[in-house]
């Protein structure tokens, strides 16, 4: 008996054709559907990957604008009605001559001075910022000598950052969170000319992209959290932090400024202007750095810009005020 007669027994011949013909035609049907089906599973699997993805991008956003309006005093709602006034530093530059003899050290003290004005300015904003820094993911899975030295290397930019917001377009002030402001005048005794028109520069050109308060606190997340400062332990831990801001970053600026495609890229390069402004400023730190003896400035502006006091013990014994804030 064949094996045709035993697969189809006693049909009719013509039958039993047809009955292939249906079986190979279902065959083949079936082994080209494979592929669509396959295709069907892979396009549900990139979907839900994108949809992941999405929701990373809005939670990772989410938390850091809520760490942002938290930590910081330099809010959009906050300038508006705002009242600006002179910052009392009790100084006149109109006291000191350069002819007079003696003016070399006088004007030195009057730097110093001025430096230690803006101190107490910057001192709740250092604390401000380890907050924030505190609350931005992974942050804290970072080892500690590598959170100090980003908070160290990226405060002054960070701080730039936020100050922008409150100084307007025809201004020659700095205004600090609570309306009094510096002249353009105190700030180059402090530093110079060249490094305050590139200061005044940055502002501007910053405040001409128009961003709100949630693009400037993942722009400050961004440049807190930059892998390239000197001294850092495992940048490839930081760089894949920034890499996740900087995609939530690029999110927010599509969405928000949908007449101005460039406006990503462009944020971007003034980002890289504020790095060198920021490199500039620590040049500027020697000076004072080198005049500790004579500054008398709040520890944690001490700590923050490596000033050595009197006073500190030996580093193999310091607990520094930030380890001390990020351990809370």
């Amino acid at each position: 008996m064949s094996r045709d007669s035993v697969r189809y027994g006693r049909v009719p011949k013509r039958t039993r054709e047809r009955m292939e013909e249906n079986r190979v035609a279902a065959q083949v049907e079936n082994e080209q559907s494979m592929p669509e089906v396959e295709t069907k599973e892979v396009a549900i699997y990139d979907i839900r990957e994108m949809e992941n993805k999405e929701l990373a991008i809005y939670d990772l956003t989410l938390t850091i604008s809520q760490a942002h309006y938290t930590t910081c005093d330099y809010l959009e709602a906050r300038s508006r009605n705002l009242e600006k006034k002179p910052a009392i530093f009790n100084l006149n530059l109109s006291d000191f001559n350069p002819n007079e003899r003696g003016n070399a050290d006088s004007m030195e003290m009057h730097r110093i001075t001025t430096w230690q004005y803006l101190a107490t300015y910057l001192t709740p904003c250092i604390q401000r910022l380890v907050e924030f820094a505190k609350r931005i993911p992974g942050f804290l899975k970072l080892s500690q000598d590598d959170q100090l030295r980003l908070i160290k290397t990226g405060f002054f930019e960070v701080w730039v950052m936020h100050v922008a917001k409150f100084s307007g377009p025809s201004e020659n002030f700095i205004t600090f969170f609570d309306g009094s402001y510096i002249t353009r005048q105190q700030i180059e005794v402090m530093f110079d000319y060249e490094f305050v028109v590139a200061l005044f520069n940055f502002i501007t050109s910053i405040n001409s992209l128009e961003l709100n308060d949630i693009e400037i606190g993942l722009s400050s997340a961004v440049i807190l959290l930059t892998s390239q400062r000197k001294e850092i332990g495992d940048p490839m831990a930081i760089e894949y932090i920034q890499d996740r801001l900087v995609e939530a970053l690029k999110v927010t600026i599509s969405k928000h400024h949908t007449n101005d495609p460039n406006c990503f890229a462009i944020l971007m390069m003034k980002l890289a202007d504020l790095r060198a402004l920021g490199d500039k400023h620590a040049e500027h730190l020697t000076w004072f750095q080198t005049r500790a003896c004579k500054l008398n400035v709040p520890p944690l502006f001490a700590e923050i810009f490596d000033i050595p006091l009197a006073n500190r013990l030996p580093p193999q014994q310091q607990t520094t005020v930030v380890e001390k804030q990020s351990e809370q």
